[in-house]
């Protein structure tokens, strides 16, 4: 249940490191664009997460296998969800919204990854302590 609050936390602070970091140096950032590529990035992530809550007292395999569905829901559902920001007008697909959508995606990943990685190697541990 942690990992829902600390992935969107994570990636939003990630998001918004690099969007201060580029406007100190200069360049021009629209402030909409990596706020709704960081939102959507997040908000798949939390959404790819859901399913290992459900892993309660299954076994490791179960778990890992969840664990590569969190990363697959989370694949699709970004991309669902930069589609229809693209096509409600949100945003615009010649900005820089691309490239804060990969950079999001990217930083989403690695955090939702390692909040799995945690939770499968507690998993294992249980397991090798039962068994």
């Amino acid at each position: 249940m942690k990992m829902l609050i600390v992935i969107p936390l994570e990636v939003i602070v990630a998001v918004l490191a690099a969007a201060c970091l580029l406007a100190l140096l200069g360049a021009h950032v629209k402030p909409i664009e990596p706020a709704v590529a960081g939102g959507a990035a997040a908000l798949a992530a939390v959404v790819g997460a859901s399913p290992m809550l459900r892993t309660g007292g299954k076994s490791l395999v179960a778990t890992v296998q969840f664990a590569l569905a969190c990363t697959v829901i989370h694949m699709m559902l970004t991309g669902i969800l930069a589609a229809t920001l693209v096509i409600a007008g949100a945003v615009s697909i010649r900005g820089q919204f691309v490239y804060w959508l990969i950079g999001s995606y990217w930083i989403s990943l690695a955090v939702l990854v390692w909040q799995l990685r945690r939770i499968i190697v507690a998993r294992a541990q249980l397991a090798k302590a039962q068994g």
